[in-house]
């Protein structure tokens, strides 16, 4: 009898580590206290923001190769979201256009 209560002990301590850690990532995650955070709905809804990190990471990616290439006709007023400094027309109609856009 010992030994099944200190195995049920130790897998309640563990059981609540879990759980504050699901808390912690519903908290990181904002959302609010009991939203469902497992399941086929999560797991759609961490690729979903996995894709739209990667989609940031390539316009930064982009937006970086054009600010390095081009320094001909900047614009006043337009800065460089990356390294503050004034930006290329061509980076910011880069900007503008969505992805995989010609430029022209």
């Amino acid at each position: 009898m010992a030994g099944e209560l200190e195995r049920l002990r130790r897998w309640k301590e563990e059981a609540t580590e879990v759980l504050l850690g699901m808390q912690d990532l519903g908290k990181a995650l904002g959302l609010p206290l009991g939203t469902r955070i497992t399941g086929t709905l999560a797991a759609e809804t961490a690729k979903c923001l996995k894709a739209e990190r990667d989609e940031a990471h390539a316009a930064i990616d982009r937006v970086r190769s054009l600010h390095s290439q081009d320094t001909s006709l900047l614009l006043p007023g337009e800065w460089c979201p990356a390294c503050g400094d004034p930006v290329p027309c061509s980076t910011i109609r880069a900007l503008k256009e969505p992805a995989g856009g010609d430029g022209q």
